[in-house]
């Protein structure tokens, strides 16, 4: 069943054009078919290439002086993968460099995609996961590979969106934040919808993509992970942090950090009793 676009819209149609630039592009990828099983050094020249000739010259235009972050609202096969970038301005608005969007691209591809955007990204501090489902391997890999303290794994739970959409929706009413010009983006926040006091994508909706694939608002729930890990004061790679990776920052439900041992601890001191 086609869900509708219709009232009860958490964005207006005139509050997300408003902050459309035509100068940021929407980068798409959809390898050839069968491209999984391509033998590895295949597999990784072909994403070499694409990142080369499709991300680094939009990387390459980047203020060297901003802090940059990124958020990834993870998809293997019936949903996209969308990665959003971000630079944080002096004065706090965010810059949208480009989005991402990846069809039916294996894990491991997107983790050297991801790899190769947050070598590129100046200044970059800190990047927000979707790990629920499938996802959680792939932000346990950028986590092992960047540092805990950079990464933040996701769980999207009805309580992280409580907590969270209403920083995205204020970056919009506040025009902190910028989007492409894009129509399928477009129908992606718009389809964020108020059910039980929370926003979110409905769990029924899709759509037809200008691609003439079917999509379910994937970019919309990239938009608060990237403000999220824009707000994450894990201080910048190369700037007088170390990158522990002794402490895994688990995520919980309120958004916010704790110790995975810390509450293991806790746990084994409350069950000696």
């Amino acid at each position: 069943m086609h869900s509708s676009l219709s009232s009860g819209a958490y964005l207006s149609r005139a509050l997300i054009v408003s902050r459309m630039k035509d100068e940021i592009p929407v980068i798409r990828w959809h390898p050839p078919a069968g491209f999984v099983d391509w033998p590895k050094d295949l597999r990784e020249a072909e994403v070499e290439a694409f990142c080369k000739e499709q991300l680094l010259p939009h990387l390459a235009k980047l203020d060297r002086h901003y802090r940059s972050c990124l958020g990834q609202d993870f998809g293997r096969t019936a949903d996209l993968s969308v990665i959003h970038p971000l630079q944080v301005r002096p004065d706090l608005t965010l810059a949208t460099p480009f989005i991402l969007e990846l069809r039916d691209v294996p894990y491991t591809s997107q983790f050297q995609i991801v790899c190769f955007i947050k070598a590129h990204l100046p200044r970059f501090f800190h990047a927000a996961f979707d790990a629920t489902g499938n996802g959680a391997a792939l932000a346990e890999l950028a986590r092992q590979e960047f540092g805990a303290v950079y990464v933040s794994e996701i769980k999207l739970s009805e309580v992280w969106y409580m907590v969270n959409m209403p920083k995205l929706k204020a970056a919009f009413d506040d025009g902190l934040i910028e989007l492409p010009r894009d129509d399928d983006i477009l129908n992606d926040y718009r389809a964020l919808k108020m059910q039980r006091g929370i926003a979110k994508v409905p769990v029924d909706f899709h759509n037809m993509g200008a691609d003439g694939f079917e999509r379910h608002g994937d970019a919309a729930p990239a938009g608060p992970l990237a403000v999220f890990a824009s707000e994450q004061d894990s201080g910048e790679i190369g700037a007088g942090t170390t990158g522990s990776r002794a402490s895994a920052p688990v995520i919980d439900d309120f958004g916010k950090g704790f110790n995975l041992g810390n509450r293991l601890n806790d746990l084994f001191s409350f069950m000696r009793f």
